[in-house]
């Protein structure tokens, strides 16, 4: 991640559901979708507010985030982060 960089970009839930359905250009390039509601995202990893909340950082980062942001960049955000657990 030090050569790239990463926006974050919120969507409403039925555009994101039309989007993924129509497979639509504006995803191209999604690393990744953090929702609050179940969806199949088929080729984009999906993970859920719920999981952030609850599973380890080490879990997260080896199931969603290795090929965004490096383990000790995952344990820094994690604990500035609202969402860490306690």
């Amino acid at each position: 991640m030090d050569d790239e960089t990463l926006d974050v970009v919120t969507m409403e839930y039925d555009d994101l559901k039309w989007k993924l359905a129509k497979d639509d250009s504006a995803l191209y390039g999604t690393r990744l979708i953090i929702t609050t509601t179940e969806l199949n995202a088929n080729y984009i990893p999906i993970i859920n507010v719920r999981k952030l909340i609850g599973d380890k950082p080490d879990q997260l980062w080896k199931i969603y985030f290795s090929t965004i942001m490096s383990a000790d960049q995952l344990k820094k955000w994690s604990m500035k982060s609202s969402f860490s657990s306690p």
